[in-house]
């Protein structure tokens, strides 16, 4: 196993996004593009999770491939945006976390429900993958998502590299029980990413999900995944419409609490999503810190 699960507990970081929205990240704006314009605030973030106790730095790159760049016109910059995003987190670690390179969604359905074809999203998924790993990510997180095809692909493409690669799916409530959107349980979520390669298995996001519907979604996902590790990064609760935004509102003592519970059923790694902070991570940090 890799040098990336040395620990016994491994904690992530917290939400990007959120944290830059409250410095001026307008909704709908491409956030990778703030690596250039206002890399100083997303360093900023990076260095407030590590010094909340983060062990592992995850890059501003959820939006960084080629197909998600075609949406703002900015795809000819795939290289120096993705190369800032690790040179950002890495700045910040100094050192003391290690990176990750974030894969996001690819924002369309995989042929023959979208345009997207497999071997499109493999390529893609690799490039992006292949000039975070020149610029210096110790592994990569394929996150949110929906879709156990896409996330197939993607961490093939990502494992090219020799490099650990953590997955993480979204799901919702249903009638089912959770469910990605593409109608997928946990459990069979987590058989179809470790086929493909993946190194640990786990959640992320899910705006109707609670606290105790990570404890049911990690528990179905250890039982699973065999020796694989499971990860964990809720959001701080439910979104709140305040204005023209959104707020949240979970106590950070709630999410260290809900962390021990987590971490008695299996878990062992964790992170915060959506409107999780760095006093958030630091109370989660503060269950296992030695």
């Amino acid at each position: 196993m890799s040098y990336l699960f040395d620990r016994e507990i491994l904690v992530l970081d917290g939400a990007m996004g959120t944290q830059l929205m409250q410095k001026g990240l307008q909704a709908g704006h491409p956030s990778i593009l703030w690596n250039v314009t206002h890399a100083a605030d997303v360093i900023a973030v990076h260095t407030a999770y590590r010094d909340a106790g983060s062990h592992c730095l995850i890059t501003n790159s959820f939006g960084g491939s080629r197909l998600m760049l075609q949406r703002h016109g900015l795809e000819d910059r795939m290289v120096d945006l993705n190369v800032a995003a690790v040179q950002n987190a890495k700045e910040a670690a100094s050192g003391r976390c290690m990176v990750l390179g974030d894969i996001g969604p690819c924002g369309d359905f995989l042929d023959p429900l979208g345009d997207i074809t497999e071997e499109q999203l493999y390529q893609d998924v690799k490039l992006q993958a292949s000039i975070m790993k020149d610029a210096g990510v110790n592994g990569f997180i394929v996150e949110t998502m929906a879709d156990p095809g896409e996330m197939m692909v993607s961490v093939s493409a990502a494992k090219e590299f020799g490099l650990p690669v953590l997955a993480s799916f979204t799901f919702e409530v249903s009638p089912r029980g959770f469910q990605t959107m593409m109608g997928t349980l946990p459990g069979i979520a987590a058989k179809a990413a470790i086929e493909a390669g993946a190194d640990a298995v786990g959640a992320n996001c899910g705006t109707s999900l609670d606290l105790n519907a990570y404890l049911e979604i990690g528990s179905l996902m250890k039982e699973k995944s065999g020796y694989h590790q499971v990860l964990l990064q809720p959001n701080a609760g439910a979104p709140i419409q305040d204005g023209d935004g959104y707020r949240y509102d979970m106590d950070p003592s709630q999410f260290a609490k809900w962390a021990r519970l987590a971490r008695a059923e299996g878990v062992t790694i964790f992170g915060g999503c959506c409107g999780t902070t760095p006093i958030h991570l630091a109370a989660l940090a503060g269950n296992f810190a030695r």
